[in-house]
């Protein structure tokens, strides 16, 4: 019964949340300021050093968003990356993205996007007995497709890029967010 209570209470508070942040835009259109949600993808990372090292990576991220109006807002994701590719390839990395994102509405549901932006990275890789280590910032650049339901959940598809000293990465994310 306890467990039921707080989960009313929640739902309760961020019903009431939602609609403190509701805003609307000078067009008469209502828009969410945050946007909380994790993405998965598929990807690839490409080694610039030995092109056998090259390797499928599988994503994960977590991400906030604050919208400035309907068409453009703040992004920050948490992201990390990985594979093993038995015997001897390993590929790891994590890092934190802070871009700015521009979207286009093509129906009240479905809108195009692009995010641009900084790339703080952490690379370890190991092939052959050779180890690497990438360190440091970079660009993050992403396109996607986006779906907003009525009840504040959105949807993406988004193909990503991130170049980095040693590797570039590409990958397919597929990403569920909550709006309020």
């Amino acid at each position: 019964m306890r467990y039921l209570t707080l989960i009313t209470a929640l739902i309760i508070t961020t019903t009431i949340h939602a609609a403190e942040n509701t805003i609307e835009d000078s067009d008469n259109t209502s828009f969410n300021k945050h946007t909380y949600g994790v993405s998965l993808g598929l990807g690839y990372a490409a080694n610039h050093l030995s092109r056998d090292d090259d390797t499928g990576i599988g994503y994960t991220d977590i991400f906030y968003e604050y919208h400035l109006n309907k068409n453009f807002s703040f992004n920050g994701k948490y992201y990390s990356a990985t594979t093993d590719r038995a015997p001897d390839v390993y590929f790891d990395t994590n890092g934190l993205q802070l871009s700015f994102k521009a979207k286009t509405t093509f129906t009240s549901r479905f809108s195009a996007y692009g995010r641009f932006g900084a790339n703080i990275h952490n690379v370890d890789q190991a092939s052959g007995g050779n180890n690497r280590d990438d360190k440091g910032i970079g660009i993050a650049a992403a396109t996607g497709i986006e779906f907003n339901a009525d009840n504040g959940f959105t949807s993406a598809v988004e193909f990503q890029y991130l170049p980095m000293d040693f590797f570039d990465s590409y990958s397919l994310n597929f990403s569920v967010g909550y709006s309020f």
